[in-house]
């Protein structure tokens, strides 16, 4: 057994490392100067809960988007993990195709640890590299726009098993040898980006959305537009990222002076209340979480599990917000 568990293993890092050499490696470029003002916004809409989450580091390089499967028990949770999994593991100076193996990890064993086997989510991650290009992987139909000198673009691909099907080709979650798919743009000031949910992309048409990015004033405005205009006339969760790119120094924001529902990386993605966890949970022995590495500890699921139990995981309720802007 401990030969096939060693064997198991083996062919597992081969593809890992098979899937990195994907990545061609990148040519040596002079620094940019090209930094992002982010702004996102996501909305619940008709749905009970809001299974979308997003988020960014506090450098503005980094930046990860994610649609929990629709229906799942615990698919609010996936998305969550996804997410923050994605952001740990680049921060760590992981490529975005190695941070997506990383939350499918991840997503993995929470599923184990939840007894739930339906739950899972897509995962849209990007990097800023030094010389401006964003370097982008994804699974599932959460995708890339750019607005580039007044044209607007898909840049990514929807992830669908067919133009007529709602169902996804791959997401974190389910299978251990995930293939993201990946490509990499030169990103110029005054380019704009949007990373969408299927909630905003599925709802407005690309006139639409490229209008907010052309009339907005700055990135948080375009993303609180963008998904207040699809929760109105949509069926699903509605959430936008939006990046603003610009030939200076990238703008910091103080956690303090952000409102106590943002949910932000300064808080490892859990707002004020969040950090008040569950003091007794009886599914989870101590020591068993082994999503600790991936910054996501025993107290976290309990927190999770709680609210779940509550029918209140994910959303205060049915026009719960969360938006964050830098």
């Amino acid at each position: 057994d401990i030969e096939e568990c060693e064997l198991e293993e083996g062919i597992l890092n081969d593809a890992l490392e098979n899937e990195a050499s994907c990545e061609p490696e990148q040519p040596e470029r002079e620094s940019s100067t090209v930094s992002f003002r982010v702004g996102s916004h996501s909305l619940t809409g008709p749905r009970q809960r809001n299974e979308d989450y997003v988020a960014n580091d506090s450098s503005s390089t980094l930046f990860a988007i994610s649609d929990g499967i629709g229906g799942a028990k615990f698919g609010e949770i996936a998305s969550r993990v996804a997410v923050f999994g994605a952001l740990d593991a680049m921060r760590g100076g992981a490529r975005p195709s190695e941070a997506i193996m990383a939350s499918n990890d991840a997503v993995l064993q929470i599923k184990r640890l939840l007894h739930d086997e339906g739950a899972g989510a897509t995962l849209l991650v990007a990097k800023l590299n030094p010389y401006g290009a964003l370097s982008l992987a994804w699974v599932g139909d959460t995708v890339a726009y750019r607005l580039h000198d007044g044209q607007f673009e898909l840049v990514t691909e929807i992830g669908r098993a067919s133009a007529t099907s709602n169902a996804l080709d791959a997401a974190v979650g389910y299978d251990r040898h995930l293939k993201p798919k990946l490509c990499e743009i030169i990103v110029e000031p005054g380019d704009h980006l949007l990373f969408a949910t299927d909630g905003i992309w599925d709802t407005l048409t690309e006139e639409e959305m490229a209008e907010s990015l052309k009339s907005c004033a700055n990135a948080p405005l375009a993303a609180r537009e963008l998904a207040t205009k699809a929760a109105e006339v949509g069926r699903d969760n509605a959430t936008a990222l939006v990046l603003f790119a610009v030939e200076e120094e990238p703008l910091f924001f103080d956690p303090s002076e952000v409102e106590s529902r943002t949910p932000n990386i300064f808080y490892k993605g859990f707002a004020e209340e969040d950090v008040k966890y569950a003091s007794d949970c009886p599914e989870i022995e101590s020591g068993t979480s082994s999503v600790a590495n991936q910054g996501f500890g025993e107290e976290e699921i309990m927190r999770y599990l709680r609210d779940a139990d509550d029918g209140c995981a994910g959303s205060e309720n049915n026009n719960s917000t969360h938006s964050v802007g830098s």
